[in-house]
């Protein structure tokens, strides 16, 4: 019991650092200019010792999880990528320790209700494929950051200047991720300059101001400029 408690504790502490280092790479983004495709894994590196999966997977790192696969979506590279527990020893032909492998660690691992989220966000970056190889080519030829700070597109609009947590994939849509732990809601502010669509439901809003939006775990807000990118209405 003290075993599992520790655990449900360490993975609320791990929760808070990793949403805070979401908000880190963010403010990163500044060095973006220079550094065209910023790599992000999904990690997953927590040990989970429960053999039932609601006590197995502690909800808040379920939460997180979700999250941060949101957010990688929407990442010059997108993968799973963890070290889950419990680990098991292999040992080669000559009786070699080697690298272990962990539990299972695909996105049917985490649930059914988890499992219906992050498959929903691989079809959304399926669905950018074209949108997502077009940006890497203009890095390829121009150096064109594929995550830029909204400075960066907008340099006019003074507010743009004072964003950490929100950017741009690519010119043409606005990443607003959930970086608080059991947020669902959040603000954003749509640069002045450009209408946005809401790719969740299509609302489309004024630029130049901003705006309280709901994010259920389901999903994040996601705005399209001037209604470009309009086949990831509904789909987000």
């Amino acid at each position: 019991l003290l075993l599992i408690l520790f655990m449900e504790e360490f993975i609320l502490l791990a929760a808070e650092v990793m949403y805070f280092l979401v908000s880190v790479l963010i403010v990163r983004s500044f060095a973006e200019a220079v550094l065209p495709a910023l790599p992000q894994d999904l990690f997953t590196a927590l040990v989970i010792l429960e053999p039932a999966l609601d006590t197995l997977v502690p909800i808040d790192f379920q939460e997180l999880l979700v999250r941060w696969f949101q957010f990688g979506t929407f990442c010059p590279v997108m993968r799973i990528h963890g070290n889950r527990g419990p680990r098991e020893e292999i040992i080669n032909k000559a009786g070699e320790v080697r690298e272990g492998t962990g539990a299972d660690n695909e996105v049917w691992s985490f649930g059914e209700k988890n499992y219906e989220i992050l498959t929903k966000f691989i079809g959304v970056r399926e669905k950018m494929r074209d949108y997502t190889r077009s940006l890497m080519a203009e890095a390829h030829e121009k150096g064109t950051p594929v995550m830029r700070t909204m400075f960066y597109e907008f340099p006019e609009d003074a507010a743009c200047w004072d964003i950490s947590d929100a950017y741009m994939f690519g010119s043409d849509i606005l990443v607003a991720p959930i970086v608080r732990a059991k947020a669902t809601s959040r603000t954003v502010y749509l640069p002045a300059g450009a209408s946005w669509t809401l790719a969740n439901t299509g609302d489309v809003y004024e630029g130049g101001k901003a705006y309280e939006i709901e994010a259920p775990i389901e999903t994040l807000p996601i705005f399209l400029r001037d209604g470009k990118q309009g086949y990831l209405v509904g789909e987000i």
